[in-house]
């Protein structure tokens, strides 16, 4: 977005790519080139952008595989998901599918094509693609069988964390941010874990969130050498093993950790580097982002049970593709 109104400027003439600091992120940044021009300085790309959060309690109360056993053995995928939801929800007794506000775009990475994509320094809408007509009538599917439960019945639009822990619900998609703090056993329990998102299975790689750390230089700003030396000052503390360490040992000491879970992050980094990816729709305009943040005919109406995507895109298709040629210009 800032790109496109013109109130940042290009890092090419500040950042040497060949330099041994930032070669390493050459591909990454290379994904936002804007007209031929790169506008993101990217630090680092993480893998915590959202995980699935549950108990291993209620998986084994409830005579579900645990997700990280699934994981390991390459079976965490989205049928496995899907399947242990059927045999968990059942709304009528108190028991819940998928809570969280982050759950759609969480589980629409994993297909790998993002609804608004960036192609030869162009915005390309990728509404009609197969990859996400699949996904999405599979969380129509989802929502369809009660899998989610916010936003729908008599669940409510208030995120409920706290069920976790208490065995009502089953998966909390979620930032591991949630983890990140001193707390987070009073609402997800004591034997919490957390997983990656679901592999698409017809997906060539495996797919997850990615965030990303970086910089970009504002228009008019009066040092961006500057900004170039604290960019890579920030490229020497990610790349320090040392400040690894401290950051892992935090995990342990302030949060409470166990070994499983700092492996699993670590895992979860390397995925995202491995097949690093990005959507776009957030970040065109606000009229884009409205238009597929919507509940009634956005990412999230499939999930609700309400609207086929092939609806959704028939009413919103075509207002998306102005909008994008409006800003390729």
């Amino acid at each position: 977005k800032g790109a496109i109104k013109e109130m940042f400027v290009p890092i090419d003439d500040y950042i040497d790519f060949s330099d041994p600091l930032f070669a390493d992120m050459k591909e990454e940044m290379d994904l936002f080139q804007w007209k031929g021009k790169h506008y993101i300085i990217v630090n680092d790309v993480t893998g915590d952008n959202c995980v699935v959060i549950y108990n291993r309690d209620t998986m084994e109360e409830n005579g579900l595989m645990d997700p990280a056993k699934l994981f390991e053995e390459g079976k965490w995928d989205w049928k496995a998901f899907q399947d242990s939801l059927q045999q968990f929800v059942d709304p009528e007794n108190g028991q819940f599918g998928i809570d969280g506000w982050w759950f759609e775009a969480g589980l629409s990475a994993t297909c790998g094509v993002p609804y608004i994509g960036l192609k030869d320094g162009k915005l390309v809408n990728n509404l009609k693609d197969p990859a996400i007509e699949r996904l999405q009538n599979w969380m129509f599917e989802l929502g369809t069988t009660n899998c989610v439960a916010i936003g729908v019945g008599d669940y409510g639009w208030t995120a409920m964390p706290n069920y976790i822990g208490e065995g009502k619900t089953l998966y909390y998609p979620c930032g591991a941010w949630a983890l990140y703090n001193d707390t987070w056993k009073k609402d997800f329990g004591e034997n919490a874990m957390f997983v990656p998102m679901p592999k698409d299975p017809n997906a060539s790689e495996y797919y997850i969130p990615c965030g990303l750390d970086g910089y970009v230089m504002v228009k008019g700003g009066k040092n961006p050498e500057g900004v170039a030396k604290f960019a890579a000052c920030k490229r020497v503390t990610i790349t320090n093993e040392r400040a690894n360490e401290i950051a892992t040992e935090q995990l342990y000491k302030d949060y409470g950790w166990t070994d499983e879970m700092v492996n699993m992050l670590h895992k979860c980094h390397e995925m995202a580097k491995a097949n690093p990816h990005y959507d776009f729709y957030t970040a065109v305009s606000t009229d884009v982002k409205d238009i597929l943040d919507s509940n009634e005919n956005g990412i999230r109406a499939a999930s609700k049970g309400q609207t086929q995507w092939s609806e959704s895109v028939g009413v919103i298709n075509s207002a998306i593709d102005a909008y994008l040629a409006d800003a390729n210009g």
